[in-house]
């Protein structure tokens, strides 16, 4: 059941958290993976904003006639805003925007606001938020790729595929609703392959994939706010799973050279507000990402690698910032590093290096504040092979790991930003010429 309490005169207003998911027990622990129940969602919002905090929603977020290029110029509809805000102040475009107001430059016919970045601590003055959510692929509204926000027509219940070329690599990524656990968790079925024709001067045929399945975890969070001051906060996620199978292929046809990819992010975000089932004017999205960072290293015509792998990984992670610092924990329910299949090496036997590095973060799950990436975890799955010269040691690894990262100057606090490894579990192949 959904709870509502609320605020001071202002309306609601929202503040959030949650992280980060991942962690479990080592394979041979007798106890099993952890077992969780169904939960209920449930958002608690008791907030009492700044006296110079504006929000704006309705008629007034309909005022908003544009943005520019930078984010930090705002153009409204002077007479449907019907109020002139004053240097200082803290405008909430419902859903949309937190900004701090720098000056303003009335034409009569329109309010051009120049704006700087704002806190969520200079816009409240007192917070108690609470929520308890198992994610639902119904309510994710948009899907960010490459930078660009595409706002879905349908549910992703239905599936999602998107294609697009970025310099000369071709994307393919596909998504598909595969029901959920015994708990609720939505799972997805994932399907993402990168392909490239030419690169660093030279002609390669190159083929990077993973497919397999991906759960959302379950979070709960809690965030306070006193004068205007972070207090504290802590968020947990539970039974994060993801099981993956990644690929590569590559070989040049004339040339050589390298390729350092990122995959733009990809990323599923659900507003607060969907969850809570009433309005939230400050915009607060929970987001899923996925992203590949890859480096392709052939430096002749004649080398090679390839490599398969199947990982695996369920897990738990925890996050309290506790007025001073932060404590993180971790626990893991499940994991397994399948056997490697792979080979690399040059034909020619020139005594050059040769390096694949293929890792995928699947999924990344955050919190978005105004923009700004708060607070995020990883399920990261790597492998890679490399060719050393002169002995012509052949070396791999299998690798998953647990990575995190806060960036909380947003929410007012000095300790603006970090990140480090939780966990990480890697096994190693090596060839006779290694000894």
């Amino acid at each position: 059941m959904k709870k509502h309490v609320p605020g001071e005169s202002f309306a609601f207003l929202l503040i959030l958290f949650l992280l980060i998911m991942i962690q479990g027990c080592k394979k041979d622990d007798p106890t099993g993976p952890e077992v969780l129940l169904p939960v209920e969602d449930n958002v608690v919002y008791q907030v009492e904003y700044n006296p110079t905090t504006r929000v704006y929603s309705n008629e007034k977020k309909a005022a908003l006639e544009g943005v520019d290029s930078s984010g930090t110029v705002f153009t409204f509809n002077a007479q449907m805003l019907g109020e002139v805000p004053n240097a200082g102040d803290i405008i909430i475009v419902h859903g949309l925007h937190m900004r701090k107001v720098v000056s303003v430059n009335n034409t009569g016919a329109q309010l051009i606001i120049t704006t700087e970045n704002a806190t969520v601590s200079e816009a409240i003055k007192n917070g108690n938020i609470q929520w308890q959510y198992t994610p639902k692929i119904s309510e994710v509204s948009h899907v960010v790729v490459a930078g660009k926000e595409i706002v879905l027509s349908k549910p992703l219940s239905s599936g999602f595929t998107y294609e697009f070329d970025l310099v000369n690599w071709h994307y393919v990524i596909w998504m598909n609703p595969n029901g959920q656990s015994a708990t609720g968790q939505a799972e997805l079925q994932v399907n993402f392959a990168i392909t490239n024709s030419a690169i660093a001067g030279g002609k390669v045929t190159a083929t990077l994939g993973a497919k397999g399945t991906m759960r959302l975890p379950q979070q709960a969070a809690n965030v306070k706010i006193s004068n205007s001051t972070l207090t504290g906060f802590n968020c947990n996620n539970s039974s994060m799973r993801s099981e993956l199978t990644l690929e590569y292929a590559a070989s040049f046809s004339q040339g050589g050279g390298q390729a350092l990819l990122e995959l733009p992010g990809i990323t599923l975000k659900v507003p607060l507000e969907a969850i809570a089932g009433f309005p939230i004017p400050l915009p607060i999205f929970i987001t899923f990402g996925i992203s590949f960072n890859t480096i392709i290293n052939l430096p002749s015509v004649t080398s090679n690698a390839f490599g398969k792998c199947v990982l695996k990984l369920d897990s738990n992670t925890g996050f309290e910032f506790t007025g001073t610092g932060f404590k993180t924990s971790h626990k893991l329910n499940d994991h397994d590093v399948g056997d490697l299949n792979f080979e690399v090496g040059d034909l020619s036997l020139m005594p050059a290096p040769i390096e694949v590095r293929h890792e995928l973060s699947a999924p990344k799950v955050g919190i978005e504040i105004a923009g700004t990436e708060v607070i995020w975890a990883a399920c990261i799955y790597g492998t890679r092979s490399t060719l050393m010269v002169p002995s012509l040691c052949k070396a791999a690894l299998d690798q998953v790991r647990i990575d995190y990262g806060y960036n909380l100057g947003v929410m007012g606090f000095s300790l603006a930003q970090g990140g480090d490894n939780l966990w990480h579990y890697t096994k190693e192949y090596y060839s006779p010429e290694c000894n």
